[in-house]
């Protein structure tokens, strides 16, 4: 069966540089990104695996039907950055830079892999005879498509120093 995946990604970002006096400058950074993917297939059927005796001797799966990734996968995700850089000059050698950064994530998926159902057969004899090893089948009972969110914030501080002319 044909598996298709479709996938978007977009990006949003503002920077904003400011010169300020005595060489002192700033750096607003702002940026978010969004992005989906969503498995999706031609056929709504169960995976059925089939153990047989490999050519160069053990035993090999041969699977057949809607591939488990591809039966009804959504995962969504967002970032959101915030970020500010203030550098002033600290002498004739030194650039003191204080920044802060806010960045928010979070993430969805929606569908389960393997939610068709796997059929299990130990040999093409019990395929044949209608006599599975086993049935799998994944069910979401309300919590498989919760969000993930979360947030890191950051505050630095840093000094680049020029020691000489090829020496920061």
């Amino acid at each position: 069966y044909r598996a298709t995946v479709a996938s978007v990604s977009k990006l949003s970002s503002l920077e904003l540089h400011t010169m300020l006096g005595g060489g002192a400058y700033n750096h607003l950074i702002g940026s978010v990104r969004a992005g989906w993917t969503h498995w999706n297939s031609d056929k709504r059927e169960p995976v059925v695996q089939v153990s047989v005796p490999s050519v160069s001797g053990g035993i090999v799966t041969m699977k057949a039907g809607t591939q488990e990734q591809a039966q009804g996968i959504v995962n969504n995700e967002w970032t959101t950055l915030l970020g500010d850089n203030f550098t002033l000059p600290v002498g004739s050698h030194h650039d003191l830079t204080i920044g802060l950064q806010l960045q928010f994530v979070g993430s969805r998926q929606g569908g389960l892999s393997g939610s068709y159902g796997t059929w299990t057969f130990a040999s093409l004899d019990s395929l044949a005879a209608g006599i599975p090893q086993r049935f799998e089948r994944k069910v979401d009972f309300g919590s498989a498509s919760s969000a993930i969110r979360g947030q890191q914030p950051a505050f630095y501080v840093g000094d680049e120093w020029r020691a000489s002319g090829r020496l920061t």
